[in-house]
């Protein structure tokens, strides 16, 4: 049987992370917190898991418990997030080799989005998109960058989706 899922399709992921990039009004974010922050897009549900709640983000704690459990079951996130890792890496490289991405900045490890390599009607379906809207992804996206990655109590660590013990 052959079953779609949005996490492994190239162009989804390409969507998804200028959706968030767009969204996060952020000059740069860091490329693990954005692997990160796409997979909190595709499994929002898994947010209300993070143990303790990065401060940035705290107050989102309302928000993260209203979003449904779907019918699905992730049997295990932190699995999950390794088999992503291909499928962003080629993504990311694309979106870099098309300057979509900011080529120099994604060499120090950080994704900076290059407006205006974007289509008009691509920025329109970011606003229409119905997960614009949701409280959820309102907060996220704009204190993702702002959330601390690494260490015991980096957002690495708290999301239990990384490897964080040998980070700088």
């Amino acid at each position: 049987m052959l079953v779609y899922h949005p996490a492994f399709d190239a162009n989804h992921c390409a969507y998804r992370f200028l959706h968030i990039l767009y969204c996060s009004k952020a000059e740069k974010i860091e490329w693990d917190k954005l692997r990160l922050a796409d997979f909190y897009y595709l499994f929002p549900h898994l947010l209300k898991l993070i143990k303790p709640l990065p401060k940035a983000i705290s107050k989102g704690r309302k928000y993260f418990v209203k979003i449904p459990d779907p019918y699905e079951n992730v049997p295990n996130p932190k699995r999950l997030m390794f088999d992503l890792r291909d499928i962003q890496n080629s993504t990311i490289a694309s979106l870099v080799a098309k300057n979509i991405v900011n080529k120099e900045s994604f060499h120090k490890g950080e994704v900076s989005l290059v407006i205006e390599s974007l289509p008009k009607a691509l920025i329109e379906s970011f606003d229409d998109n119905p997960i614009s809207q949701e409280d959820w992804f309102k907060l996220f996206s704009k204190e993702i960058p702002f959330i601390e990655l690494l260490g015991s109590k980096g957002f690495k660590a708290r999301s239990k989706l990384m490897e964080y013990r040998y980070d700088k």
